[in-house]
């Protein structure tokens, strides 16, 4: 959606559009289809709104894994929500896996830096109408997670429109 409220096409052929993100001088954009393992990377044209240059930011493929909400710290780190995995992975400027968060329960959702400092990663997660069964052995499914991982994120810029 642009500045004008108008909106077209980036990217075709999407069947989940997650993990929108954007580096700390807003020169990549990151996105994840969540049909898919990819995190890919754009070059991002902040004045524009154009992207080119598409690449493979992160391939999930070697544990079976998909992307769903992500965000970027201050030092331009991607964190990612692993859903069905139960993780959170956090992944340096080139791609490179940092640290994998455990989560307690199999589906996180999303994440975001919050707090007054912004020094505080919180995960939302889902249950999505399956069976209690399925949750035998998780703590609080569906819930929301505060988790304190040394380091920042940014404040998000408002929509201009």
């Amino acid at each position: 959606m642009d500045k004008d409220l108008s909106v077209h096409r980036m990217i075709e052929g999407v069947g989940c559009c997650n993990g929108l993100a954007w580096s700390p001088d807003s020169s990549t954009m990151y996105f994840s289809d969540s049909h898919t393992p990819i995190v890919r990377a754009y070059d991002f044209d902040a004045a524009t709104g154009e992207i080119e240059n598409e690449r493979t930011f992160v391939d999930l493929s070697d544990f079976g894994g998909i992307a769903d909400g992500a965000t970027v710290d201050a030092d331009g780190c991607y964190w990612v929500t692993i859903p069905f995995k139960g993780r959170v992975d956090q992944y340096d400027p080139a791609g490179r896996l940092v640290q994998t968060i455990a989560m307690p329960t199999d589906l996180p959702t999303c994440c975001e830096f919050g707090g007054e400092e912004l020094d505080i990663l919180f995960v939302t997660t889902a249950v999505l109408r399956r069976p209690e069964e399925t949750f035998r052995d998780q703590r609080h499914p569906g819930g929301l997670f505060a988790i304190e991982t040394g380091t920042k994120g940014l404040a998000l810029p408002p929509f201009e429109g």
